[in-house]
């Protein structure tokens, strides 16, 4: 029995100082990482997070239902503006539809027409000619009565020459025929339409002077003539307040504003049939298929404006007020972690997008030097730079410690590690700022993670002299971390 008593005795003393000898062998062999206290800038960052989105998108809404005759385009095909993308089979559609196809060509035809042929405004311009024209020769006609009246000789030679002055007016008129279809600024058709109008003067002066020759000089003949200049003065009169009632075009203004709008109700009808891209860009979703069935409202197409790239952001309302115009930015996209884009803030909303306890304002980064990685609803994180601070004195991320009594760090002092409490300040790719704390430039910092300097452990019973080996070589802020660029940008 005492035996056994002492066998375990000994087994446990064994083990305790095997344990002993452990320890004491880690802290022999073990190292402690440091880095140094330096002084340097270091920039206020807002940290953010939103979604990639292109410069501007449309989605294109089928106006009716119908069945898919066909798709012109593809997902990645580049569109231009007004490209039919795709279009319903005729018979799928309902009859307002498919007869607005022949109401837009009746009412292309009837603007033609008023645009383009001898118009309203052309025979009013005409008639006036004419009543002009017919009330000179009648007021000339009965003045003529009072004179002498010409020989036959003059009579019959007015008579040939008005005869001749018609004929030209007639052979004018019949050319002007032939191109009058054509459009207004047609060189062909503008000198032939000269070439009319001058006839026709022609023949007014000819037809004038001729009925001053053959004019009877009786008291009936005069009052007859008083009484016909005096209808044509009437009539005259009359043409003028028709042809005052059209504009400088040859169209009266309501004549064409009626005509525009039949052919605008035509046409944006027939146009329900397709998908038309109202902007230029690249597609990135097509929800038909040919033969397949569309409902009205749902979208068929999207189509994103690839030109430039952005990430929308929501800021809180206790930072919004942070962010300005202009702002220089730094993007990482968490499909490419090691990447770092370059951007610029360029729009901050004035208006709140906020939910039931969350109040958040729009703002959207612009990339500077986006290329074919980025891809439109990509997560991505951006840095946006607030300010920055020189002469700032800065330890390494790692260095920093917490627990109940608040920062602190390690300072190593005489040999040994000593707490030093602190205070900080920004923070920015892997430094912070030191605001309070007795810490100067070079002073040797605890820290964790990669190594930055490697001290071996001191034991407790080393000499004042062996503690005092020479310091690694203190590492700036710029080896340290690479701090985001300020405004002006690399």
């Amino acid at each position: 029995m005492k035996n056994k008593v002492l066998s375990l005795f000994l087994l446990i003393l064994a083990i305790v100082l095997s344990g002993c000898a452990l320890r004491s062998g880690n802290a022999q062999d073990g190292t402690v990482q440091t880095a140094s206290v330096t002084r340097g800038s270091i920039a206020d960052v807002l940290p953010l997070t939103g979604n990639v989105e292109s410069a501007q998108h449309s989605e294109l809404n089928w106006q009716i239902s119908g069945v898919v005759e066909s798709v012109s385009v593809a997902i990645g095909d580049t569109v231009e503006k007004d490209q039919v993308l795709a279009v319903l089979r005729t018979d799928s559609m309902p009859a307002a539809i498919i007869s607005s196809e022949t109401e837009m060509i009746d009412a292309e035809e009837a603007l033609d027409k008023l645009l383009i042929s001898e118009t309203a405004k052309a025979q009013a311009y005409k008639n006036l000619r004419d009543a002009e024209v017919t009330k000179q020769d009648n007021e000339k006609a009965a003045e003529g009565l009072n004179y002498p009246v010409a020989s036959q000789s003059q009579i019959e030679s007015a008579e040939k020459a008005m005869i001749g002055a018609r004929d030209a007016y007639d052979h004018a008129k019949a050319d002007y025929e032939g191109v009058k279809l054509r459009d207004q600024i047609d060189a062909e058709r503008m000198e032939k339409y000269s070439t009319l109008q001058t006839t026709l003067t022609a023949y007014a002066k000819a037809y004038d002077l001729w009925q001053y020759y053959v004019n009877n000089t009786t008291d009936m003949t005069k009052s007859v003539a008083k009484a016909t200049a005096d209808h044509a003065a009437d009539a005259y009169e009359t043409a003028l307040k028709e042809f005052k009632t059209y504009q400088l075009s040859f169209v009266r203004k309501e004549d064409q504003l009626s005509a525009e709008v039949k052919l605008d109700t035509a046409l944006s009808t027939y146009k329900k049939r397709f998908l038309v891209a109202d902007i230029p860009g690249i597609v990135t979703k097509i929800a038909a298929e040919e033969g397949g069935y569309v409902v009205k409202g749902t979208t068929g197409i999207r189509i994103d404006d690839t030109s430039a790239y952005y990430l929308s952001l929501n800021v809180s309302e206790v930072d919004v007020n942070r962010l300005q115009d202009g702002q220089a930015a730094q993007i990482v996209l968490d499909s490419q972690a090691d990447k770092v884009y370059y951007g610029t803030v360029r729009y901050i909303s004035s208006y709140t997008s906020s939910s039931s306890n969350n109040v958040t304002y729009r703002a959207v980064v612009s990339f500077d030097n986006p290329d074919a990685s980025v891809k439109i609803g990509m997560t991505g994180e951006v840095r946006i730079m607030i300010s920055e601070k020189a002469d700032s004195l800065l330890i390494p991320s790692s260095a920093l410690q917490t627990d109940e009594l608040g920062g602190f760090v390690e300072v190593l002092k005489d040999g040994a590690f000593t707490r030093e409490a602190v205070t900080t300040g920004n923070e920015n790719n892997g430094l912070i700022e030191i605001q309070t704390g007795d810490l100067n430039p070079g002073d040797q910092v605890k820290v964790t993670g990669t190594a930055l300097n490697t001290l071996p452990t001191q034991p407790a019973s080393q000499t004042e002299n062996d503690s005092a080996s020479p310091q690694p070589t203190s590492q700036t802020s710029a080896e340290a971390a690479n701090a985001l660029p300020s405004t002006a940008q690399p």
